[in-house]
């Protein structure tokens, strides 16, 4: 789906879930290369700032939220920027850009900067909201590092769905550091760009601290991996410890019954002169031996607090 806007001078076109032919369409209208708009079809391109003769072609990565799965995907952000032109490709999985879209319809002045520069204001505004929209989900990871922090130390028993929360929070975080960590090196090569189409060094203090918020984001999800971390450790050692217990008692229970066993046996044997085999008491003195034997190792492991 292609929809068009105009802000100002600017031309911004939209492509949702792009298809062969809408790409057709921007090459034979804007003369876009083939290649670089292949790239805008699955599978996801690394991110990169790539200058042509006609334009500049930039690519990033965001991340989404899916909720039935419980996990975070990454969506591209393709822009091809000209002159008074700005289009846009995405899958449809980033609601800023249909956001900001409908807002110029309706109230264009709000996103205008201390500058002239209505491309370099627009494309800052783009990545801005699109930064803004990752905060929502970092409080969702926050709530999720707090609630199985509180089930971990709540409960001594271990369950399997700790693990497998554990697990699906450090896919999460590992997968959102991935996609975050070239965006700090593609907003620095856009400052440093040559300027032709939008001069990045205008809006120098906006484009900065959108640097500074990917940077904050990194540090978010570096205190995020190393808590997960120290979680999944807490976790191994409460299993550790829960083995452990089991193995203890399965110990004990196994010296206990050994003197049983023992007497048994040899009352077992078929030997001549077998002392109490022809007692008629000898089977109750035999059950009397070995409770006496049980209950004097039960009281030396309770003694040793082994039990």
């Amino acid at each position: 789906m292609i929809i068009e806007n105009k802000y100002h001078k600017i031309n911004w076109i939209l492509v949702k879930s792009p298809t062969k032919s809408n790409l057709a369409y921007l090459h034979e209208e804007f003369y876009i290369d083939n290649n670089d708009l292949k790239a805008t079809l699955p599978p996801l391109q690394r991110p990169r700032l790539m200058e042509r003769d006609d334009y500049l072609m930039i690519i990033m990565q965001f991340p989404y939220y899916n909720k039935e799965s419980k996990e975070i995907h990454s969506t591209e952000l393709d822009l091809f920027i000209s002159k008074n032109l700005l289009i846009t490709v995405t899958d449809g999985h980033l609601p800023p850009l249909q956001e900001l879209f409908d807002t110029l319809e309706t109230d264009a002045k709000s996103i205008r900067k201390n500058s002239k520069d209505d491309l370099g204001n627009l494309i800052h505004e783009i990545l801005h909201r699109s930064l803004v929209y990752l905060l929502p989900m970092l409080n969702h990871i926050s709530q999720d590092l707090d609630n199985i922090e509180e089930e971990i130390l709540k409960n001594v028993a271990v369950k399997k769905d700790d693990i497998t929360d554990i697990l699906i929070i450090k896919r999460n975080i590992v997968n959102f550091r991935r996609i975050m960590q070239s965006h700090r090196n593609v907003i620095k090569k856009m400052i440093d760009s040559n300027g032709k189409y939008f001069n990045a060094q205008r809006l120098n203090e906006y484009f900065n601290n959108l640097i500074a918020y990917t940077v904050d984001v990194w540090s978010t999800l570096e205190n995020f991996n190393e808590t997960i971390n120290a979680l999944h450790e807490t976790h191994e050692s409460l299993v550790s410890f829960q083995i452990n217990q089991i193995m203890r008692r399965l110990n004990v229970f196994a010296v206990i019954v050994f003197p049983l066993t023992l007497i048994a046996a040899i009352f077992g044997m078929n030997a001549v002169n077998m002392p109490l085999v022809d007692n008629p008491h000898g089977f109750w003195i035999i059950i009397g031996v070995m409770f006496i034997g049980v209950l004097l190792m039960w009281s030396y492991f309770h003694k040793k607090n082994w039990i």
